[in-house]
Order: structure tokens, then sequence, then C-alpha cells
């Protein structure tokens, strides 16, 4: 185009630089902590027959459980964030029974609203298992926003009790 306008006599167009990410929500991002009984597995989604109406009724109820859990922690107004954020999770379930991966949907899907405007904004930096804790099972989360990320995710160490 800038070579057909040279042609026709006219000015070349200015080329506005790239913006740069905007810096939303607060420099050192947020620390939530969601309790373990706002989450649902994906598998209540796979049931058949009868059941499977009460079961994505019951993980709808997940989702909003989540939703307003993490409302109560992220200051008003939300959505926090409307651009991509970095986030990382350390699970803490109540014991080995579960597969964790089956509870990251709901949990993403109860994210939106309160901290981000959609959930494929939320680009994960990693997710582990940090330990079981029968007594206070929950998912810790660390969200900073994408013009912001200096964050390093968490050194994990590993203890064996098993002889060597």
């Amino acid at each position: 185009i800038d070579q057909i306008l040279e042609e026709r006599g006219r000015k070349k167009r200015k080329r506005r630089p790239a913006k740069p990410p905007e810096k939303e929500g607060p420099a050192k991002g947020y620390a939530l902590v969601v309790p373990w009984d706002c989450l649902a597995s994906k598998n209540l989604l796979l049931k058949g027959g009868g059941e499977r109406k009460p079961a994505e009724m019951q993980y709808r109820a997940a989702i909003r459980r989540t939703r307003a859990e993490v409302g109560r922690q992220v200051p008003e107004p939300h959505p926090a964030y409307h651009g991509p954020v970095a986030a990382g999770f350390v699970f803490y379930p109540p014991d080995d029974r579960s597969d964790i991966h089956n509870f990251f949907d709901a949990l993403m899907d109860g994210l939106e609203g309160p901290l981000v405007a959609k959930d494929k904004l939320i680009r994960c930096g990693y997710w582990v298992v940090g330990g079981f804790d029968p007594a206070n099972p929950r998912v810790e989360i660390q969200v900073v926003g994408r013009g912001w990320i200096h964050w390093i995710p968490p050194t994990l160490s590993v203890h064996s009790t098993h002889g060597g």
C-alpha cells in the first residue's frame, strides 16, 4: 500500500509503534485459595443414563461455588484481568484417589468472572500436587497479569520416607 501511495504522490502512512501490554491488576498479583469442596471432577459429566442431569447440576454448582470463593478474595471490579494472565496451581487433595487433572476444567471455569474475562486467558505456568492434606484440602493459586510477569514458580522439594 505504501508503494501505491508513493506512486500517486501521496504521503506514506505513519506506522504506530506496538502498544506494550497493559499492566492490569496489582503488581504482586493474587494469591488465592480454593477449598477442595468447591471443586468437581469432570468425570461427573461422563455418567450416562438418568444420572447425567443430576451430575451436570452438581458440576455447575461446583463452578458457582468456586466463582463465589474467588470473588470474595479478588477485590472489585470483576474481572480483575481482561488480558492474558500467568497462573500457577498447587493442589493439596484430601487423598491420593483423585486424578487431579479431572478437577482442572471446573476450576478454570470457576476463575472466569471474578478473575478473568474468559478462562482461555489463563496461561498455566505450572500445576503440581503439593502433598495430601486431609484436614485442609485445597488448591493454592498464584496469578499475575501478563504485563507484570516477573515471578518465579515455587521450588518444590521431594522428601522420601523410603530407605535408600
